[in-house]
């Protein structure tokens, strides 16, 4: 099951009477979460802030210094 699909399934369990957004949001590799959503913001001006929010968190990358 995708990641999208699991978001869709989330947003139907809600109670109708106060549904809540969710909205996935990638965070690149050293970026904070704050820094993030700005990103966010300015990459989707038309939409409002989520109240609700999953991070997308890269791991598994290392960066190596060269000797």
């Amino acid at each position: 099951m995708s990641i999208k699909t699991r978001l869709e399934k989330l947003e139907q369990r809600q109670p109708a009477s106060t549904p809540k957004k969710w909205e996935l949001i990638g965070v690149l590799n050293g970026e904070t979460e704050a820094q993030a959503i700005k990103r966010w913001k300015a990459n989707n001006p038309d939409k409002t802030e989520p109240e609700n929010i999953i991070f997308l968190v890269p791991f598994g990358y290392e960066m190596s210094e060269a000797a």
